[in-house]
């Protein structure tokens, strides 16, 4: 039906209207005659529209003599007629073949490189990297190898711990995962503190040097000093060391979720109807063009001959609408509270940091809105490492005196 629809343009037909008190007789005279029309749609009793072909229009004459049907032509299509309308414009065809021309040098071209999945290092700076590797706006697109301008990014730039190149026409769309960073360590031999990198109350302290000056069950803001590593005694010098240990403490973490107990979803009829359709360019050109009658339906875009990858922008399109309705239906709600609750626990563990050691409870609590919408919020409390040094800055004098040296 298709290839039809594409044989008919190529070859050039008319869409006719057709008024008479005989269109019976005129479409079995059609068929004697070998006339074939298509797309036959009456309109009222005594109204017809159809779709001929330019022989088949030459042939109606004597027809519509003998029926006393009065024929008007509404619509000229197909390449006959596009033709006839461009060879008294010869400027214009030398541009239309040279904008073809200029459309598959510049299809040979990367014309723009888009950036996704960056947070902390900045698009510019990736932008100059890739450009430093070869990939950059106007670069041509053959001999382009992907593999080794990848590789050398992630050489480059240790931040990054996973990238992918994609070239999709003129545009190269680089996907990158940035890297989680380890904290910055001090120097062993330099002498530092441990503090909370975060809020938490204390559940578990481990020194392996320093002084601890927090207890289990104390409430901790971020900043604040767990670890000590200034030792200061009695009748003794004071000693700077290299503060170790490991702090745990609990922290709490949200999430959320909802869904209704009233499903509704699209049901199809098994009614269907189709539209097709030619890009050349910018320009549309209807090839089959039914008005859509559903008023609910699923359209589906099928592409089926496409020169985009040849560098001419030239496509067949099949549109098909599949005619629904609605379907409500009520869900049980134990069964839907399962479900957000999982949902909201899910959500929650998204915020899960690495330093998380076990999470030690979930509690998820439930609410339903008038119109059956079910809200779960789950609140889970985890164990995490809160552990972080921090260099000490000795007083000259002391410094001086201890032989330490130590800088922030």
């Amino acid at each position: 039906m298709f290839v039809s629809a594409i044989w008919h343009y190529i070859f050039g037909y008319v869409i006719i209207r057709v008024e008479g008190m005989s269109l019976e007789k005129f479409i079995n005279l059609c068929l004697q005659r070998g006339i074939h029309l298509w797309d036959v749609r009456r309109q009222s009793y005594s109204v017809l529209k159809a779709r001929i072909s330019i022989k088949g229009l030459k042939q109606l004459i004597s027809i519509s003599y003998i029926t006393h049907c009065r024929i008007e032509v509404l619509s000229k299509r197909g390449l006959p007629f596009l033709f006839s309308r461009l060879k008294r414009r010869y400027m214009f065809i030398a541009g239309f073949i040279l904008f073809f021309v200029i459309i598959y040098i510049l299809s040979s071209f990367i014309w723009t490189v888009e950036i996704s999945g960056n947070a902390r290092v900045s698009g510019q700076r990736i932008l100059e990297e890739l450009a430093d590797s070869g990939l950059k706006p106007g670069i041509r697109r053959e001999g382009l190898s992907i593999n080794d301008i990848e590789n050398d990014m992630l050489i480059k730039m240790p931040e990054l711990s996973w990238i992918g190149i994609e070239l999709r026409g003129t545009k190269a769309i680089v996907r990158i995962v940035e890297a989680v960073m380890p904290p910055e360590r001090i120097d062993i031999d330099q002498p530092c503190d441990i503090i909370a990198s975060k809020d938490g109350v204390i559940s578990k302290i481990t020194v392996m040097q320093g002084q601890s000056v927090v207890k289990v069950g104390q409430t901790v803001k971020k900043g604040q000093l767990l670890i000590t590593g200034v030792i200061e005694k009695e009748g003794m010098d004071t000693r700077y060391v290299h503060a170790m240990g490991e702090v745990l403490a609990r922290r709490w973490y949200e999430g959320h979720a909802k869904a209704s107990i009233v499903s509704v979803r699209k049901k199809r009829t098994g009614s269907v109807m189709s539209k097709k359709y030619m890009i050349i360019g910018k320009r549309k050109i209807n090839i089959s063009d039914p008005d859509i009658t559903y008023s609910s339906y699923d359209k589906i875009e099928v592409v089926n001959i496409s020169l985009d990858k040849i560098g001419i922008p030239m496509k067949m399109i099949t549109e098909k609408y599949y005619e629904t309705i609605e379907e409500t239906s009520t869900q049980d709600i134990e069964a839907v509270q399962k479900k957000v609750q999982q949902l909201a626990i899910e959500d929650a563990k998204k915020n899960l940091p690495q330093e998380v050691k076990e999470i030690a409870d979930e509690t998820v609590t439930f609410s339903m809105d008038d119109d059956g919408t079910i809200h779960a919020d789950a609140l889970l409390e985890v164990i995490e490492r809160i552990d972080q040094e921090q260099a000490i800055e000795i007083p000259i004098e002391e410094e001086n005196n201890s032989g330490n040296t130590a800088k922030r």
